[in-house]
């Protein structure tokens, strides 16, 4: 299964006109590594796997350079070829054998920031308040390329305090309500 995605990513990477390499002696500018894949146990035995790519641009290691792997970045996620979120399969153990059986597919927005409490457009407080009504608040990001993803979430409570000799700081996980929309750049 593990090589099957490994296999997968590469072709993914490679319709794109990108060269992935796997031995370090060929390291080239316009290349892509796919490391091995991380694993993170999410509840049980249901694990995620994450294969990390890393883009080699041409030197020096300036604005320029950054702005290129940023580049073909991009063109990797925004690829119709290569999936931003995946299904959520759960395999069970049965007599016969495992059985997977496709979970509906799920997508996350992730928001990390400082709690700004008391503010004024307080983050933190407009979270509060639509967590209490419960109703999806609708989002809009706009990506580097000038594509947009929008949709909704569902609200959740922020954090309030933390350490006292820390930043007080907020990570949210929102589920998004449905499937969102990505529209290419015009």
């Amino acid at each position: 299964m593990l090589n099957e995605a490994l296999d997968d990513l590469v072709a993914d990477i490679e319709e794109l006109g990108l060269t992935v390499i796997y031995d370090v002696r060929s390291l080239r500018p316009n290349t892509v590594i796919v490391d091995p894949p991380t694993m993170e146990v999410i509840k049980g035995t249901l694990v995620q796997f994450t294969f990390a790519a890393t883009v080699l641009v041409p030197p020096p290691g300036n604005y320029d350079a950054v702005k290129s792997s940023l580049a073909t970045a991009d063109t990797i996620i925004e690829s119709e070829t290569v999936q931003v979120a995946r299904a959520n399969p759960t395999v069970y153990q049965v007599l016969t054998g495992p059985k997977a059986v496709q979970d509906p597919t799920s997508w996350e927005l992730q928001i990390a920031g400082f709690q700004d409490w008391d503010e004024a457009n307080s983050f933190c407080e407009a979270m509060v308040t639509a967590a209490t009504t419960g109703d999806p608040i609708p989002f809009e990001l706009a990506l580097s390329t000038g594509a947009t993803v929008t949709g909704d979430i569902i609200p959740a409570f922020p954090p309030f305090g933390g350490a006292a000799d820390s930043a007080l700081e907020f990570d949210l996980t929102f589920t998004i309500d449905g499937t969102p929309t990505y529209t290419p750049a015009p």
